[in-house]
This record gives C-alpha cells, sequence and structure tokens, in this order.
C-alpha cells in the first residue's frame, strides 16, 4: 500500500477513533476487595454465565475472566492473573473447579484432597462437582470422574457412551446420552438414582441433595426421588421451560421459563423461594445451596436467597456518592439520595415476612453509619432514621433531633452531629459529651466509645476505658480525618502521618514506619487501613477471620492501584479505584494503549515490556512504519503480533487501537 493511502486511512479511521477513545476519556470506577470475603461489593457487568455454590457466587465474562464473591477464597476470586480463560465453572461448600479454554482444569478456594482433580485430566469441555467427588465432560463427550466413591457415584456405567450434559448431585449423578436417553447411577436410597421409565429425550437434567430433575424436550419437568421438602412436586401449570437449576447440596429447584420468568419450588424453609419484586427477564439460571442467581440479557446479575456470607451482594452498575461498611454489612449511597445494601444487608437476606434491610421509608438518605447490628442514616432533610436492634435504645433518637449532618454507630449507641457543631448522643448507657465539648467538625464510634474532632483539630473521646480506644494521645493533633474499629481508632493529621490508638493484640495501631502523604483512613474490626496520595494503600494489622489466619485482609494485593477511597468492613479491605478499565473486568482494556498502560499478561501490574505494544519496529515511536506494518497483514492472522485485539483477524480495528496512541510510547 502506497505511504499517502496509509495516510487515508489513517485520517479516515481517525473519526472512529474519537468516537471509541470517548468512551475511555473518563476512567471507570472499579470497587474491589480483599480479605475474609463476607461480601463483595462490585460493578459485575458484562457476565454470560453463572453458577453458584454452597456460599459463593461465580460469573464468567465474555472474555474469559472469571468472578466470585461470597464465601470463597478472596485472593484467587478476583486476582485477573489466576481466573482467565474459563469455559466451565462448578462449586460446591468452598470449592470451585474450573475449565479453561485450553481444556486444563484448576481450582480455587479450600479443597480436600479427594476432590483435587487428576493431573493427567486434560481436554476437558465441562466440569460438575459433589459433595467430595468431580465430573469431567471430555471435548470428545465422553465421561470423567474422580474423587470419593462412597455411594459409586464415580462409578460411571460401562454402557453410558458419550454424553451431552451431566449433572453431580450430592453423591450421585444423572447424564444426558447423545440420544437423549438418560443415565443415573450412585446414591439411591430415595429413589434419586432411578430413572422413571417414562421419562422420554430431555434436553437438561439436575441433581440436588437426594432428587433429580429433568427437563424434557417438550418444555415440561418431571423430578423424581426424595420428595420430603416437595422438591419432586412440580408446579403442575409449569410449562415452556427452557432451563432448569438446582445444587448438590439443595433440596429445591427452579425453572426458567421462555418468556424469561422463574419458577421455584422445593424446600419450604429456603430463603430462595422468595424471588425479588420486580424480577427482570433472565436468560440463564443458577443455584446455590439456599441461593439463587438470574442472568440479564445486559449482562448484569440478579441473586437472592441466604446471603449470610454475601453471596447475593452482585452489587450495582451505579456509581456510588459514598460508601459506608461495618462487619460484614455495606452500604452506598447514590446522589439522588438512593440507598443500595451489600452483604448481610442484602435485601434477600431474611424472608419476605420478616422486616427489610432498608425501612420503606427511608426517604432521601445523605448518610449512613453502621454499628454492631443497627443502622442509622441521615435524610437530606436533616432528620435521621434508625433500624436493627434496639436492645439498649440505640434506634431510639432524642424526639426532635433536626439539622443533623452526620452520624457515627457503636457497638449499642449511636451518635449525630447537628450543622451547629453539637453532638447527640442515644442508645447504651455511655457517659455524655465531655462538658468541655462544645462544637465538632465529625464523629466516628466503635464498641463502646465515641470519638469527636473539634475546630481545633484536637480529638476527644468518652465511653469504655478497658480497651483505650477512647483515650486519645496527645500526638493526635491538627487532625483532619478519623477512623474507629472494633475497640482502636485512626487518626490523620494534616501533615499527611497517621495517629493510632486502642487495642493493639493484632498491630492495628502499630503504624507503619515511614508511613507518609497520607490522605484518608479506615479501620476494619481488628485492621487498619490508609490511602497515600498517589493512590496506592498500606494496610497492617490482623490477618484472621472466621475462617482462620490467612484470610489476608492486611496484604494489598498487587493489583490495588488508582484508589480513591478505602474502608474497612470486618475482616475484609475494600478500594474503590479509578482505573482505565471501561468494561469492569478488574484490569485496564487494550485500547487504553492511548496512554501506554497495557496489561498484556494480566498479572495486576505493568510490565516494561507492556508499554510499547503496538511498537511493531521497537523505534520508541507508534507512527506510519508500524502502520504499514499492520496494513501489511491485513486480513485473517490469528496469533501474530499485529492482531492487536487477539480477534484473529487484523482489521480495521486493530488500526483503530494502533491510532489511538499514535506518536512516543517511551
Amino acid at each position: 500500500m502506497h505511504v499517502n493511502q496509509i495516510r487515508l486511512a489513517a485520517s479516515v479511521l481517525s473519526i472512529g477513533v474519537l468516537t471509541s477513545a470517548a468512551f475511555c476519556d473518563q476512567p471507570a470506577t472499579t470497587i474491589a476487595a480483599w480479605g475474609l470475603s463476607d461480601f463483595n461489593q462490585m460493578r459485575l457487568t458484562g457476565a454470560v454465565d453463572i453458577a453458584g455454590g454452597s456460599g459463593h457466587s461465580m460469573a464468567i465474562r465474555a472474555d474469559g475472566s472469571l468472578v466470585c464473591w461470597g464465601y470463597s477464597d478472596p485472593y484467587t476470586c478476583f486476582d485477573p492473573a489466576l481466573l482467565k480463560n474459563v469455559r466451565s465453572v462448578s462449586a460446591n461448600t468452598i470449592t470451585t473447579v474450573i475449565a479453561h479454554d485450553d481444556g486444563s482444569v484448576s481450582y480455587i478456594g479450600y479443597i480436600s484432597p479427594s476432590l483435587k482433580p487428576p493431573t493427567d485430566l486434560v481436554n476437558v469441555d465441562r466440569v460438575r462437582i459433589g459433595n467430595a467427588y468431580g465430573l469431567a465432560i471430555l471435548k470428545d463427550g465422553s465421561l470423567r470422574a474422580w474423587g470419593s466413591n462412597s455411594s459409586g457415584q464415580t462409578a460411571i456405567p460401562s454402557d453410558l457412551g458419550t454424553v451431552r450434559d451431566v449433572a453431580a448431585g450430592y453423591s450421585h449423578c444423572v447424564a444426558i446420552r447423545q440420544d437423549a436417553s438418560v443415565a443415573a447411577w450412585g446414591a439411591n436410597t430415595y429413589g434419586q438414582s432411578t430413572v422413571p421409565p417414562s421419562l422420554g429425550p430431555v434436553r437438561g437434567v439436575v441433581a440436588g441433595m437426594s432428587h433429580s430433575a429433568a427437563l424434557r424436550d417438550d418444555g415440561t419437568v418431571i423430578a423424581w426421588g426424595s420428595n420430603a421438602d416437595k422438591q419432586c412436586t412440580v408446579p403442575a401449570d409449569l410449562g415452556s421451560v427452557t432451563q432448569l437449576a438446582s445444587h448438590s447440596s439443595a433440596k429445591e429447584n427452579i425453572a426458567l421459563r421462555f418468556d424469561g420468568t422463574i419458577a421455584w419450588w422445593g424446600d419450604p424453609g429456603s430463603y430462595a423461594q422468595y424471588l425479588p419484586a420486580g424480577l427482570r427477564p433472565a436468560t440463564k439460571i443458577a443455584m446455590g445451596q439456599s441461593h439463587a442467581l438470574a442472568l440479564h440479557a445486559d449482562g448484569t446479575i440478579t441473586a437472592w436467597g441466604w446471603s449470610g456470607n454475601g453471596q447475593c451482594a452482585t452489587g450495582s452498575t451505579r456509581i456510588p456518592d459514598k460508601m459506608v461498611a461495618r462487619g460484614s454489612v455495606g452500604f452506598s449511597v447514590f446522589a439522588d439520595g438512593s440507598l443500595e445494601h451489600w452483604g448481610n444487608a442484602n435485601r434477600s437476606f431474611s424472608s419476605a415476612t420478616a422486616a427489610p434491610a432498608i425501612p420503606a421509608d427511608i426517604g432521601l438518605v445523605d448518610s449512613i453509619a453502621i454499628g454492631s447490628s443497627h443502622f442509622v442514616a441521615v435524610r437530606k432533610n436533616g432528620s435521621v432514621r434508625c433500624w436493627g436492634r434496639n436492645s439498649s435504645g440505640q434506634c431510639t433518637p432524642p424526639v426532635g433531633l433536626t439539622s443533623v449532618v452526620e452520624a457515627a454507630a457503636g457497638g449499642n449507641h449511636s451518635l449525630a452531629r447537628r450543622a451547629d457543631g453539637t453532638i447527640a448522643q442515644w442508645g447504651a448507657f455511655l457517659p455524655n459529651p465531655p462538658a468541655t465539648l462544645s462544637t465538632a467538625t465529625a464523629i466516628a464510634a466503635g464498641k463502646g466509645f465515641s470519638l469527636a474532632n473539634q475546630p481545633s483539630g484536637t480529638v476527644v473521646g468518652w465511653g469504655d476505658f478497658s480497651p483505650p480506644a477512647a483515650q486519645v494521645p496527645a500526638t493526635a493533633t491538627n487532625v483532619i480525618g478519623m477512623a474507629a474499629g472494633m475497640e482502636h481508632a485512626l487518626a490523620l493529621r494534616q501533615d499527611g502521618t497517621v495517629v493510632a490508638w486502642g487495642r493493639n493484640d493484632y498491630g492495628q495501631t502499630t503504624v507503619p514506619a515511614g508511613l507518609t502523604a497520607i490522605t484518608q483512613v479506615a479501620a476494619g474490626d481488628e485492621h487498619s487501613l490508609a490511602l497515600r496520595s498517589d493512590g496506592t494503600v498500606a494496610a497492617w494489622g490482623s490477618n484472621c477471620g472466621s475462617l482462620g489466619c490467612g484470610t489476608n485482609q492486611s496484604i494489598v494485593p498487587a493489583w490495588v492501584r488508582g484508589v480513591r477511597m478505602v474502608l474497612g468492613a470486618g475482616g475484609q479491605s475494600i478500594v474503590v479505584m479509578d482505573r482505565n478499565d471501561c468494561d469492569n473486568d478488574g484490569r485496564d482494556d487494550p485500547w487504553q494503549i492511548r496512554t501506554g498502560e497495557l496489561d498484556l499478561n494480566m498479572n495486576g501490574q505493568l510490565d516494561d515490556c507492556e508499554r510499547s505494544w503496538g511498537d511493531m519496529d521497537v523505534t520508541g515511536e507508534l507512527d506510519n512504519a508500524d502502520l504499514s506494518l499492520l496494513l501489511l497483514d491485513f486480513g485473517p492472522c490469528p496469533g501474530c503480533p499485529t492482531d492487536l485485539d487477539g480477534n484473529g483477524t487484523v482489521d480495521f480495528s486493530d488500526v483503530a487501537l494502533l491510532m489511538l496512541s499514535f506518536g512516543s510510547v517511551g
């Protein structure tokens, strides 16, 4: 191609380039978390498949990345370097087994020796796991099993042949052969492995704790096995079904109809039966042990049911104005005054007859505070609304309390700061604010103590002095920010240094040496966080949680950068990051070559070699010579270096990517 033609192509493409770049002109906001995974709050979009474990949930995105949240290994459940090219995923209690595009199998979470995939397991298309065993459909349609054989669940019938699909129950299996007939084996105490003789051709099967179900070709459903919890009592009017779902530890089922609506039947004590009001039409469904998920056409997910581990906390596609978290509960407050919650405050956490986690009369909210088991919301009109436990009157604010601009909540007490700086306190029998405290610029509260920052920059504390969290050190001067953990506190000074005090059995008040240029502090129950001015995060204190030590909330992952807000929540750390991440998958996107920031190997950091992607003649600049090399390969070109977007063809999208960063890349 002549050089003038190259220049013409570049000028024509520049219109499209500007349009593409516009989507990423402002860095996208990513909300991520690590540590004890009581909940994850994220902008979860772009999903193409879903799966549920006993206490966690999973989504596969269009780019092959896997996101998981809930009771799972949080370090591996977010790191994009370990979760890519995912083809299929299955989970039981706290173990996830993954089949990758190359036919390999990996696992994350906590795994028993019997459930570890065999080292010679290759050419895998899909995986399914039960209580202590696994199944893999190979790419040739054959079936491979491993793990416990206590009930014959891994003894594949000799006449099975090749299969279309297979379901793994607690200790029994159900498979669809290529001819659409069904075979079952393993535990049969309740007849769950006795296939009905009149079943006919099927296109879907599921296996639960001790029951089985099949979706016939005509869209009807039949179930067999234990019916103690009505899991085999299929609704009489259920028809036009396109997908079934259950879980190896479940006593219930859900069905997706042709019109995108969902039906549930089974265990009358299950929280999954309470489908969210206004549930949008779904394209796919999945079940965990006692929660369910629906995938929508726009790639978003709705989850409901038991969310004690945050498995229903799929987050929001909206950007919050404020976020707050404590223990295993979190809230997002939006600029329009609306409120969303996640973690153990998920809207489906309790039954439909119980009090909702957010009161219907909440109104427009400006901010919110979280105590041990109660919540205090400051409305935009300056009034407060409390809900939750009221054992000590912590949810009974003083009559006539108005002009409130900030609230704080401790173990069993609450605080409010009025616009004039005065403080109201109610709840547990704690001392009143000191008489010397006339006005405050900020307030905070822990398990049994309260803090107020005065206009002079000094901090006043009062309350339970048994752990000395309320005994503010003399070094807490020129304070511009505060945070309170369970029994410790942090103060940010005007010079960017941090002072910490209170309980220190995990080192939560031992501020790292040389910690400077801090712009925000946050506290979990027993760990501390600090945000530096360069967007990096420091953490110290406990790395333990209900799962034991090693939950790593005080070890900041390498992919955490570009942070603009930090939160501590129980045994978890949460960050809000501004990243060049247009599809919200937790890593910088290929079109961000224009900034020289491209994470080709998806290791969560920018390596030197990744700063010159597209510089094919290695001159240090993206110029017409590189464009010439690219255009020489125009057309099918799988794997070649000029295929910048990796779609197998060198085309105008590759030219557009190159043009985004024309000039120096050094």
